[in-house]
């Protein structure tokens, strides 16, 4: 019902953009007539075609290329901007919002190693879904508490079955975040990559693949974060303490959340006054 009830209100949101000269997409259905007349704006978030089903992908890269015909296009960050359209546009900083203010201070409770690490499991091939699955095991196998947060649809048997917590409100995961010594995301790509944010803002090292929040992170607090997703260097990473954070990111997102809110607004502000 939630589903049928989306589409009608991006179909009716794909109307009133023929209507509005500075109309601002920020979904690609929320610009299905892009095709008729472009969205004076769209803000890209994410490769939203490979939300689709493999049965419907072909519906999802042609909705996306006529999203992508937009005028102006207002990217999150400047690792997605390359990855969607190459060195087209300075980007600065990056979107990010701060969401563990109300439980940071659980940070230093004693709680930090309750496990040695924390995985995600998500749907979709390009989550590193059966990668994350592994190395769960893996890890466990090795002796290394590691806890599996399932966010799939599908329910999952182990013999570490006590390890696995299913469907946690995002309060919830944040909080188990903040017991764990080392945060793993095994995904092959990410729009950004929030997580590994919360994890390093919590006093947590991070495991990645090179999605645009690691790479923001190696860049600049490279002793958080290892870019080494091989199965057996994470064991060997983990059993070493081999990173280390104490590092205070807080006014580093803030900053860098400025930037990136000035760089929209001053896009919109050219655009539009070029425009009248």
């Amino acid at each position: 019902m939630n589903s049928f009830a989306n589409i009608i209100c991006f179909l009716n949101l794909s109307v009133l953009s023929l209507f509005y000269k500075n109309y601002i997409a920020t979904h690609h259905l929320s610009a299905i007539l892009n095709f008729v007349r472009p969205a004076k704006f769209a803000l890209v978030q994410d490769l939203e075609s490979d939300f689709y089903p493999m049965r419907l992908r072909f519906l999802g890269r042609c909705l996306w290329k006529s999203y992508l015909k937009s005028e102006n296009l207002i990217f999150t960050n400047a690792y997605l901007a390359n990855k969607v359209c190459g060195d087209c546009q300075q980007v600065d900083g990056f979107a990010y919002v701060d969401s563990i203010n109300e439980i940071e201070y659980k940070k230093d409770n004693g709680q930090v190693h309750r496990y040695d690490a924390l995985l995600i499991l998500r749907d979709g091939k390009y989550k590193g879904y059966n990668n994350t699955l592994r190395l769960f095991e893996f890890l466990n196998s090795s002796g290394i508490k590691t806890c599996l947060v399932n966010q799939s649809r599908n329910s999952i048997i182990s013999k570490y079955n006590e390890l696995i917590l299913n469907g946690l409100p995002r309060k919830d995961f944040l909080k188990l975040l903040c017991a764990a010594n080392y945060f793993i995301c095994l995904s092959e790509w990410e729009g950004l990559g929030l997580p590994n944010f919360e994890a390093i803002s919590l006093g947590v090292k991070v495991i990645s693949n090179p999605i645009p929040s690691a790479l923001i992170i190696k860049d600049n607090f490279p002793s958080v974060i290892s870019l080494n997703t091989s199965f057996n260097e994470i064991r060997e990473l983990i059993k070493s303490s081999g990173l280390i954070n104490n590092c205070d990111v807080s006014e580093f997102f803030v900053a860098q959340n400025k930037a990136w809110l000035e760089y929209v607004f001053r896009l919109i502000s050219l655009e539009t006054n070029y425009a009248n």
